[in-house]
């Protein structure tokens, strides 16, 4: 009798984390950095880093969330940035979504400084299993 392995998959973790974000927070949201601007905005960067396999069947992913608040100036607010970077944390770690098997945060939001930008943001990581699929 021959053993085949089935051909397990990741899904697309950032595209799906950054549709739910998307509708479920007061902000832009996407897996770019937001461009310099003299206008407000709020601005949600989603980046999803597979990792190791965690079991046959699932795998982790370092999730990063970065959280850009402006005001009209153009200088940042950074106690609305980490409050922006905590809702995005606490949506993902109460999220039903089939493909997250488990979550918990990892550290932030911690202050950093955007060298490009010049602006201070929110980060935070969550560490993700997430099922593979066929």
């Amino acid at each position: 009798m021959s053993s085949r392995t089935l051909p397990l998959v990741p899904p697309d973790v950032e595209a799906a984390l950054i549709a739910a974000l998307d509708t479920a927070l007061d902000a832009d949201v996407s897996n770019l950095k937001p461009r310099a601007s003299t206008t407000a905005y709020r601005h949600l960067v989603v980046r999803a880093d597979p990792q190791n396999l965690a079991t046959p069947l699932t795998q982790y992913v370092r999730l990063g969330l970065s959280a850009y608040v402006t005001t009209a100036t153009g200088t940042e607010d950074l106690a609305a940035a980490v409050a922006l970077a905590t809702a995005a944390t606490r949506h993902v770690l109460r999220s039903r979504a089939q493909l997250l098997v488990h979550s918990e945060p990892q550290s932030g939001p911690a202050r950093v400084f955007d060298s490009v930008l010049e602006i201070e943001f929110a980060y935070s990581t969550l560490l993700l299993e997430v099922a593979l699929t066929l």
